[in-house]
């Protein structure tokens, strides 16, 4: 039992200090199906924009995730980018995020 405890003690332990330690989501961007949703705390001011480039951009793209961290120590957000897109349309969503945001 006690070594239960600890277990669960040490996970909750890595549980916080990873939280703390990893920068937090702004919001988050699914284009699916020809769908476009934004999520998050922080949103864009201007949703419409992103949600017109990913339907006009990425349409063909069954599934897309971007995820826009907070600034790290770079002094800009991080952009991670997760479905069956090329390194140069990773980098078109980069570019047209960092503009916008």
């Amino acid at each position: 039992m006690d070594s239960v405890v600890s277990i669960l003690v040490l996970v909750a332990a890595g549980w916080i200090i990873w939280s703390l330690v990893t920068p937090s989501i702004q919001f988050r961007i699914t284009a699916k199906k020809r769908r476009v949703r934004i999520s998050g705390p922080h949103p864009p001011s201007r949703p419409h924009e992103i949600e017109e480039f990913f339907l006009n951009q990425f349409s063909h793209i069954r599934s897309l995730r971007v995820k826009v961290r907070t600034a790290t120590s770079e002094f800009r957000p991080r952009i991670l980018i997760s479905g069956s897109v090329s390194v140069g349309e990773q980098q078109q969503i980069r570019n047209f995020l960092m503009s916008r945001i």
